[in-house]
């Protein structure tokens, strides 16, 4: 890379590659469930976006009785009504679906990757949402 040249077998760069789709899937699971994945909720606090509290959010909607009292991922409660859950909900599950066009991003771009350089160039880092630009 600093004027050395190395060369690699097809086998070699086919397996490097593989490597890096596994590290990019990793990192995606990783995001998906870790309750350390949050997003910036349009409601103006960090949520924790991973699969479980999706699960409590819906569980928390399916409830049906508001005012309820909610604890974002700083630990400040909030008094949330049953449509400020439906946002939270649907944030999260859009946060979710933005993780996956990024992994396909990244495979993608791994695929594409002609050399080693290239392949170490791909950073296999998963941004979260932040829905309080949206709602500026």
């Amino acid at each position: 890379e600093d004027g050395i040249s190395i060369s690699l077998t097809l086998a070699e760069m086919k397996g490097f590659k593989a490597q890096q789709v596994e590290n990019a899937t990793a990192g995606f699971d990783a995001e998906r469930k870790d309750s350390g994945m949050t997003f910036k909720s349009s409601l103006g606090f960090v949520v924790d976006g991973d699969a479980r509290s999706r699960d409590n959010l819906s569980g928390l909607i399916n409830i049906g009785v508001e005012p309820v009292s909610f604890r974002d991922h700083d630990n400040g409660d909030h008094s949330l009504t049953l449509d400020d859950l439906r946002t939270l909900l649907k944030e999260a599950q859009m946060n979710g679906a933005m993780l996956y066009q990024q992994k396909w991003a990244m495979q993608k771009a791994i695929a594409d990757a002609k050399s080693l350089k290239a392949l170490k160039a791909i950073e296999i880092v998963f941004k979260m949402a932040d829905f309080t630009e949206e709602a500026e």
